[in-house]
């Protein structure tokens, strides 16, 4: 699933994947580190962190509690975790927090019904909008077809 960020992340031609300081939030396996790497990210500079982890690719880390500098990386990738956090807004602060002024965010979230009260990429502008430059992609829920069994929110954005 994290190649549904990268991709449209890979059309952000502007993006110095040389260089970019990454952070990936929740990555699982070490497969997901594996993916950054083989969009021409260098492995030097991409940081994970998730709760659990077999790997000394992925530090054990809260999104909650951020354990990296202010202002530490030019991209962050958030897949499938908010729906998972206890304290969204504290989430989303301390990814805001981690990333760079102009770095871009990334946020990936699965709905497995209509009822689902996990974010939105609208939701999740809204509560944010003030340090939102600009939407660099946006799939809401509502965007797929009505029979599509699991639908997703993605939204790829740059902060001010």
């Amino acid at each position: 699933r994290s190649t549904w960020l990268l991709n449209p992340l890979s059309s952000l031609i502007f993006l110095k994947k040389e260089d970019a300081k990454i952070l990936s939030i929740g990555p699982r396996f070490e497969s997901e580190i594996f993916n950054i790497r083989s969009y021409g990210f260098k492995s030097k500079n991409i940081k994970a962190i998730d709760l659990h982890s077999y790997s000394p690719l992925i530090d054990i880390g809260d999104i909650h509690n951020i354990k990296y500098e202010n202002n530490s990386f030019d991209l962050l990738i958030c897949g499938w975790v908010l729906r998972y956090s206890t304290d969204r807004d504290k989430a989303i602060n301390e990814m805001i927090r981690v990333t760079k002024n102009e770095g871009i965010i990334a946020i990936g979230v699965a709905f497995n019904n209509q009822k689902d009260i996990h974010p939105t990429s609208k939701g999740i502008l809204e509560k944010i909008s003030k340090n939102v430059k600009k939407v660099y992609f946006n799939l809401e829920p509502s965007d797929f077809p009505e029979n599509h069994k699991k639908k997703y929110s993605l939204l790829i954005f740059s902060l001010r």
